[in-house]
C-alpha cells in the first residue's frame, strides 16, 4: 500500500498537473484540429518545459546541495526557493501559451494555478498546505471550467478526475506527507483559484 500511495503521489506531483491540463484541454473539439501534431508536441514540450522541468532542476540542484531533502520538498522551510522560480517560469508559461495561439481561457488556467502557487508561498510561511492536493484541484476545476467555456460534456474525464483526486488525497495521508486539513485547504485552495476567474470572466463575457 505504501508503494501504491508512492507512485500515487509521483505521478501526480504538481510538475505535472499543467502538462496533464495541457493535453485534455489539446484534445477537446476547441483545440484538436486546430493544430497538428508537430504543433502540438512544441505546446506539450513549452509547458512542461517551464512548469516542470525548470521546478524539477531547482528541486535537484537544491537535493544534490543538501538545502532539500527530497523530491516531495516535505520540509516547508525548504520550498522558497523552488516556489520563488516556479512563480517565474509560470509566468513565462502564460506568454508562452498565448504565443502559440492557445487563447485567453487557456491563459487563464495556467494564471489560476500561478495565483494558486503564489497563495501556497504565502501561507508555507505559517503553515504546511498541500501543493499536491493544490494541483489536482486545480486541474479538476479546469475540467468544470472548459466544460462550461467550450459547452462540452466530459462526464468520464471529470469523474476520473475526482477519483484520482480521492487516490491522491488517501496517499498523502497515508504516507503522513499532511494532515487531513491540510489536504483539504489544498484542494479548495487550488479549485478556487482556477475556477473563480472562469466563472466570473465567462459570465462577465
Amino acid at each position: 500500500m505504501k508503494l501504491f500511495a508512492k507512485i500515487i503521489s509521483i505521478i501526480f506531483q504538481p510538475i505535472f498537473i499543467p502538462l496533464y491540463g495541457i493535453i485534455l484541454i489539446m484534445h477537446t473539439n476547441a483545440y484538436q484540429d486546430n493544430f497538428t501534431l508537430s504543433q502540438k508536441m512544441v505546446i506539450y514540450g513549452g509547458v512542461f518545459l517551464f512548469t516542470g522541468v525548470i521546478p524539477a532542476i531547482v528541486v535537484l540542484l537544491g537535493m544534490v546541495s543538501g538545502k532539500i531533502s527530497d523530491g516531495f520538498i516535505s520540509h516547508r522551510e525548504q520550498r522558497t526557493v523552488p516556489y520563488l522560480v516556479s512563480m517565474v517560469s509560470y509566468c513565462v508559461a502564460i506568454y508562452f501559451v498565448l504565443q502559440q495561439g492557445l487563447g485567453f481561457w487557456v491563459a487563464i488556467l495556467l494564471s489560476g494555478a500561478t495565483a494558486s502557487l503564489i497563495l501556497i508561498f504565502v501561507i508555507n510561511f505559517f503553515w504546511k498546505i498541500s501543493a499536491h492536493m493544490a494541483g489536482i484541484g486545480g486541474l479538476t476545476a479546469g475540467i468544470f471550467a472548459c466544460s462550461i467555456v467550450f459547452q462540452i460534456n466530459p462526464v468520464g474525464v471529470i469523474c476520473a478526475s475526482i477519483l484520482v483526486s480521492l487516490l491522491l488525497a488517501f496517499s498523502r495521508l497515508y504516507l503522513k506527507a499532511h494532515t487531513l486539513g491540510q489536504v483539504i485547504c489544498g484542494y479548495c485552495l487550488g479549485f478556487i483559484c482556477v475556477f473563480t476567474p472562469y466563472f466570473f470572466l465567462y459570465n462577465i463575457g
